[in-house]
């Protein structure tokens, strides 16, 4: 028999567990379960973050200068209606509005088309 001082140190479980073929083979299991799950995760905090923060779109920032436009050639045809001007005036300005609102609901639609 070995004396207390011939007897090898006693080591930690975790290390006791690679000592055993069938613990070495499910604790390399578990780390690549461990390794898919963290990938999983980034996968779906990237796409979270994708969804909570839209890109900067030029043909949103279009259709909003264009929908004040629109507002102010009718605010327009408006007062040339109170202060009676002519009507001529009064429908070239509906109708460039009416032109450029349609430009507006394009350049809105276009960021979804996309998706």
């Amino acid at each position: 028999m070995l004396t207390e001082k011939e007897k090898p140190a006693s080591r930690p479980a975790l290390h006791a567990a690679e000592d055993q073929p069938g613990e070495n083979q499910a604790a390399a299991v578990l780390r690549r379960i461990e390794q898919l799950l963290s990938e999983m995760r980034g996968t779906l905090d990237a796409a979270t973050r994708e969804t909570q923060h839209r890109d900067f779109s030029v043909s949103l920032l279009v259709g909003s200068i264009l929908q004040v436009v629109v507002v102010g050639l009718a605010a327009l045809a408006v007062l040339d209606v109170i202060f009676q001007r002519s009507t001529d005036a009064i429908l070239v300005k509906l109708a460039f509005a009416g032109v450029l609102q349609l430009g507006t609901l394009a350049a809105f639609l276009i960021p979804r088309l996309r998706r």
